[in-house]
């Protein structure tokens, strides 16, 4: 140490580089970065996919309740409409009513069978995932605890797919599939 900063003193830098590359070697031990960089990568994508599919979970939740809260409300406008004609009144607003309700019903019905695919499609994927990398849903989302209540309730909810809703399913998949994959196994 001396010498190396008596040669940088006098500014002989050939000299302190020389006694720098004399300096004495030892092994150093400590956890392999890639493991490291690996359980970020998991950690990081597995805790962007839960939190997507918990998103995607209070979709299915709200349009399922709110198909099954404009149900009744279409059925009644149709009532009024019916005893309406019976009686001969000017019925121009609640054929409006029935009209706005309908539409409704159908806006939620078409998002509600949309968000329902794409929950299947991420579901389908983390299944697929778990079973190639043989790990459990809860071993995945072990990062993420406590699990919420909301995708295990939007399960018990979710519409029957038609060909659009199934095309929207494999897309989602696809796209899950393939971030989980990535984070596990590195660059695909």
């Amino acid at each position: 140490m001396r010498l190396i900063l008596a040669a940088m003193a006098r500014e002989d830098i050939e000299e302190a580089a020389r006694l720098m590359a004399s300096c004495p070697q030892m092994t150093l031990v400590g956890p392999d970065p890639e493991y490291s960089k690996r359980l970020d990568r998991v950690k990081l994508v597995s805790a962007a996919v839960f939190l997507c599919w918990l998103d995607v979970s209070h979709l299915v939740i709200r349009f399922s309740i709110g198909l099954l809260t404009v149900k009744p409300l279409v059925l009644e406008y149709e009532s009024q409409r019916v005893k309406g004609a019976a009686k001969g009144d000017n019925m121009a607003k609640t054929e409006a009513m029935v009209r706005r309700c309908r539409a409704i019903k159908a806006e939620f019905k078409t998002r509600y069978r949309s968000w329902s695919a794409v929950w299947k499609g991420f579901e389908s994927a983390i299944a697929r995932f778990c079973t190639e990398s043989d790990l459990t849903v809860d071993q995945l989302f072990a990062l993420q605890r406590p699990l919420v209540p909301a995708i295990e309730e939007a399960r018990g909810m979710l519409a029957a797919g038609g060909a659009a809703n199934r095309a929207l399913r494999k897309e989602t998949r696809k796209k899950i599939y393939h971030q989980l994959c990535e984070a596990w196994f590195g660059n695909l």
